[in-house]
């Protein structure tokens, strides 16, 4: 039941910062760190059930792959395509 109520409680915290994140980029540095804690509050929380902690660690990859992906490396007036002359 922990485990459930943990990992309900940090979606709605991922959904929140992902929204707040289009205002503020630094927000996603908090996803990254939630999506360790996905994986590591199996742990903590003491669910040795090993499909449980499996899947955490599935999620938690996914969630931090998502979150660094999301930030582009350029600068926000970038343009692939050159000026032409």
């Amino acid at each position: 039941m922990a485990g459930t109520v943990n990992n309900i409680a940090v979606g709605i915290a991922i959904i929140l910062l992902t929204i707040g994140s289009t205002r503020n980029g630094l927000l996603r540095a908090l996803i990254v760190l939630l999506g360790a804690w996905v994986y590591i509050s199996g742990f903590i929380l003491d669910l040795s059930k090993a499909i449980f902690i499996g899947n955490n660690l599935v999620l938690a990859v996914l969630i931090i792959a998502t979150a660094v992906a999301s930030e582009s490396p350029y600068p926000e007036n970038y343009s692939r395509h050159s000026p032409r002359h």
